[in-house]
């Protein structure tokens, strides 16, 4: 479901965010960057908060109004995601970098790039999770 939802929402984001969202986008990718840096984790809020500032970024109400209702489930998920890779700071630096790419796709308004870019980063976790 994520797959589907949040690559079409990076998608749409490269082609709609506003000045505003794209400071949203960058304010939660900052705070996991500093999170990693002075706690070698990522932190659950700052995650989900990057994922939803994405979706907000749509303006699509639809979308939105999915993302809202699969919030939970989103954030449970990031959650114990995290909590797996906590002792490999290598695989939460990549996740980190993924975010990073889909952000900067993101503001230089690529909607494909920022659709694989997401897709990317999806599948890393899920292949993590597969592979332990």
């Amino acid at each position: 479901v994520r797959l589907g939802l949040e690559a079409n929402a990076a998608m749409l984001a490269a082609q709609r965010a506003t000045e505003a969202d794209l400071r949203a986008i960058s304010n939660s990718l900052e705070e996991m960057a500093q999170e990693l840096a002075d706690c070698d984790r990522i932190g659950t809020i700052s995650d989900t908060a990057f994922h939803m500032a994405v979706t907000f970024a749509t303006k699509n109400p639809v979308l939105i109004h999915l993302m809202r209702n699969f919030y939970d489930f989103l954030f449970v998920g990031i959650k114990k995601n995290l909590s797996h890779m906590y002792m490999n700071r290598e695989a939460l630096e990549e996740v980190l970098k993924h975010h990073r790419d889909i952000f900067a796709a993101i503001e230089s308004r690529s909607p494909q790039a920022a659709f694989e870019a997401m897709q990317k980063h999806i599948r890393y976790v899920q292949e993590y999770f597969r592979s332990r």
